[in-house]
């Protein structure tokens, strides 16, 4: 297998490499007629002229990206975050219980980290079960949190005794290197009528553009990272989410789009070697939704399994 390398802008402390496949489609649609949208030295990304899917091909070995990328250090730093998260998602869940026709209902949470989703859930009444394959995420959701996290991967093909009211996806979907099959993977873990939750970074064109090339430039580290990076398989527009779901056999019930900006902070990480520009265009994007009027932010959508 040939050698893809990774920059240090991305998540990655030094130059490492990791084999790589080369798709020559897309993973969402199978169709293969596309047009090149980004390249620099450590990935190429295609536009889908069918579905609308920005997606990386070749893509690199996704098992040994995530344990380097999503470890000890990750999940530590993400703690910080859970008081302001497990708040910030209280109204959503108050969106899916007006939805659903189930008292307590059950919730699988894929890829739970350190519970941030699983807790908010719980504060409801609502019965979690988490689903995360690093090791030191699901040792702290039982030990320190008391949280039911089962070690794996939906394609692991991790057994359940029962199906689930609810699956929430939180920055997962642009992980998978089949989303359509785990898609419908998780329909078949929802009862008929259960809900999915879902939340991905949104692809936005110029910015996106303008953000990829700051990544490529000589001074990457001061620069954020773009919402495409090595680990993230493919990226969405609203459009083009909605049409995957579709094709998986979803009914999509609401699609928005709102700002990723938990919390200042957020912008403080992502900007690396500049925290005061950070933590203001964090605020500000806070106040006026900046990121989604330029194109950015986070698509949540809703969508039921059919009876």
């Amino acid at each position: 297998m040939a050698a893809h390398h990774l920059q240090s802008f991305d998540t990655w402390d030094e130059r490492r490499t990791a084999t790589h496949r080369v798709l020559n489609v897309c993973p969402c649609c199978d169709r293969s007629a596309r047009v090149r949208w980004f390249q620099n030295t450590d990935l190429t990304l295609y536009r889908c002229r069918s579905c609308g899917v920005v997606y990386q091909d070749p893509q690199p070995d996704l098992q040994a990206l995530l344990e380097r990328s999503y470890n000890r250090d990750y999940f530590l730093s993400c703690r910080q975050q859970l008081p302001h998260q497990t708040e910030a998602l209280r109204p959503r869940l108050a969106i899916v219980e007006k939805l659903l026709d189930a008292q307590k209902p059950t919730v699988l949470d894929v890829g739970s980290g350190v519970g941030a989703f699983m807790l908010a859930a719980q504060a409801r009444g609502w019965r979690p079960t988490g689903l995360e394959p690093s090791s030191f995420a699901v040792r702290y959701c039982r030990e320190r949190l008391g949280l039911a996290v089962t070690p794996g991967t939906l394609d692991q093909l991790v057994h359940f005794p029962h199906l689930f009211d609810v699956v929430n996806l939180n920055h997962v979907l642009e992980h998978f290197q089949y989303p359509q099959a785990n898609l419908k993977r998780i329909k078949a873990l929802l009862r008929p009528g259960g809900m999915l939750m879902l939340e991905v970074p949104r692809e936005g064109k110029w910015a996106s553009r303008f953000l990829h090339w700051l990544s490529a430039s000589k001074n990457a580290s001061r620069h954020p990272r773009p919402a495409f990076t090595i680990v993230h398989m493919c990226i969405f527009s609203p459009s083009s989410l909605r049409h995957l779901l579709e094709r998986a056999g979803f009914m999509v019930e609401r699609l928005w789009v709102e700002s990723n900006a938990a919390s200042p902070a957020r912008f403080q990480e992502r900007f690396g070697d500049s925290p005061p520009l950070g933590r203001a265009l964090g605020r500000a994007a806070q106040l006026f939704q900046a990121d989604v009027r330029v194109g950015l932010g986070n698509i949540i959508a809703l969508a039921r399994r059919p009876l």
